[in-house]
């Protein structure tokens, strides 16, 4: 099985409420773009292996 690449954007404001919002989410071409963004906007980033797919 293929993988396909994943990523999401989230924006956390506490005074705006207490859990993050996600404002991006992509896949494959979208969500290396999203990665790209915040590599150059220098934010943090987390990322995880692949989860089985049933």
């Amino acid at each position: 099985m293929e993988e396909t690449r994943q990523a999401i954007a989230l924006r956390y404001d506490p005074l705006r409420g207490d859990a993050p919002v996600i404002t991006a989410q992509g896949t494959a071409l979208l969500a290396q773009r999203i990665e790209t963004m915040a590599r150059s906007a220098e934010f943090p980033s987390i990322a995880t292996p692949a989860s089985p797919r049933s």
